[in-house]
């Protein structure tokens, strides 16, 4: 039997929830409007971070800017389900935030499960929040911001209220995202195994020059280690890695003494100005 639940008031045009005509709970009924919802959030607001990225003159992918986008997105969030349950996405869709009684969530259950949705998204496409809806069944379906917020997401209105989701869609996109995810982890530990590339030599060198004052040959240095066997990403950062944790125990070990070494065989001389001797033109 479909269930009834309390529309929180505000929200939406909405005074009561029907029962869901497709005989779902109805947060399985919710499943396909929360993801048609989330990706049309996620175009609105890369859509805003893209204007603030051109009027500020913003590298859009810019890791230092990449905190700006991750609070607009718990604003965003924020503000809109704190006001009626709703974001652009979840009206267009007919879905709605509720309590777990059905009473409008608080203002602190909002903050968790919007700060949480970072956690949600892991490693892409929300593989983790998917994984922990399968998990927390039809009556639920709730992502990990809202198992910790004791919050879930129900069917209101229009399709997701009338039709609502297919048994096919939720363990379908789940395990989508997951190899997804699992493509992209595998891709990454790859990519660090390759070869260096040349901007990843460059971006060595520079760290180099800025370090060593012109006393290293970084050109030099970084060929020595690269004929030593660290040659990949993967290698070259582990070997840096290990020279801070002895250099913080004060230790000399096979890192900081193979760092030292090729620095050493590196070393160049600086050649002081010339001196102007006294009254000389």
């Amino acid at each position: 039997m479909a269930e009834e639940v309390s529309l929180p008031v505000g929200a939406s045009q909405f005074t009561s929830i029907p029962q869901v005509r497709s005989g779902q709970p109805a947060a399985e009924a919710a499943v396909a409007g929360r993801i048609s919802a989330a990706i049309l959030d996620s175009l609105v607001l890369t859509a805003v971070y893209g204007v603030i990225c051109a009027v500020l003159h913003w590298q859009f992918f810019a890791l230092s800017h990449q905190l700006v986008a991750l609070g607009l997105n718990i604003a965003y969030y924020f503000v809109l389900e704190s006001r009626d349950g709703q974001t652009i996405g979840k009206r267009a869709n007919g879905v709605c935030v509720v309590a777990l009684d059905g009473s409008p969530p608080s203002p602190k259950a909002i903050a968790i499960r919007s700060v949480l949705r970072v956690i949600d998204y892991l490693p892409l496409w929300y593989a983790s929040g998917l994984i922990n809806m399968v998990r927390t069944g039809p009556e639920r379906r709730q992502r990990i911001g809202d198992f910790a917020a004791e919050t879930k997401v129900i069917a209101v209105e229009g399709r997701s209220l009338t039709r609502g989701t297919a048994g096919w869609v939720l363990p379908t996109v789940t395990l989508l995202a997951f190899l997804v995810s699992v493509l992209y982890i595998v891709a990454i530990v790859n990519a660090g195994n390759q070869p260096l590339t040349p901007a990843q030599g460059l971006a060595f060198i520079q760290g180099c020059e800025r370090t060593s004052n012109g006393v290293i040959n970084c050109d030099c240095l970084l060929d020595r280690l690269q004929a030593d066997g660290y040659n990949t990403l993967n290698s070259l950062n582990g070997l840096m890695q290990q020279v801070r944790s002895e250099e913080f125990a004060n230790q000399t070990g096979s890192a900081r003494t193979e760092v030292t070494n090729a620095a050493l065989a590196c070393r160049q001389s600086i050649t002081p100005p010339p001196q102007v001797p006294p009254g000389g033109g």
